[in-house]
């Protein structure tokens, strides 16, 4: 196993990697089958699945964000997620030049990232449960409206 992976750490990093990878290329399909949608309502969409799968999936969801966190990479999870949502904010926001589509979709996923790995903190500070599916859709609608300057 240390021959191959150096560590039990990065075996369990590359286990995870790959299984967000296989979800992350679903959200191309996802996307797909909402064409018809505004883009508001399939950046919506996603961002509500996105937080769905992390709770679902804690630990390998918390492993993944604190690799990428970790050790960034040009294809690592955050990348991939990255630059599924990125064709998806300049659709709501076509006003915008490239850059700031490029700044606004790296503060939404992070925001997304920093919510799930800190869903206690905004439990105490805005009395919004992360954990419970309606509180947490809300929220995301109201930060992607905020991100979005809606």
């Amino acid at each position: 196993m240390n021959y191959y992976f150096e560590s039990k750490d990065k075996l369990i990093e590359t286990c995870v990697e790959r299984i967000i990878n296989g979800i992350v290329e679903k959200f191309a399909e996802i996307r797909e089958k909402t064409e018809n949608n505004a883009p508001r309502d399939k950046l919506d969409r996603l961002g509500n699945m996105t937080l769905t799968f992390l709770f679902e999936h804690y630990g390998v969801s918390r492993i993944s964000i604190l690799t990428d966190m970790r050790s960034p990479a040009e294809n690592d999870n955050t990348m991939r997620t990255y630059r599924a949502y990125l064709p998806l904010v300049a659709e709501c926001r076509p006003d915008w030049d490239e850059a700031k589509v490029a700044r606004m979709t790296h503060c939404l996923i992070t925001s997304m990232q920093q919510a799930f790995l800190r869903h206690e903190a905004i439990l105490l500070t805005q009395g919004v449960d992360l954990k419970n599916a309606d509180e947490r859709k809300a929220y995301h609608t109201r930060m992607l409206r905020d991100i979005l300057g809606e």
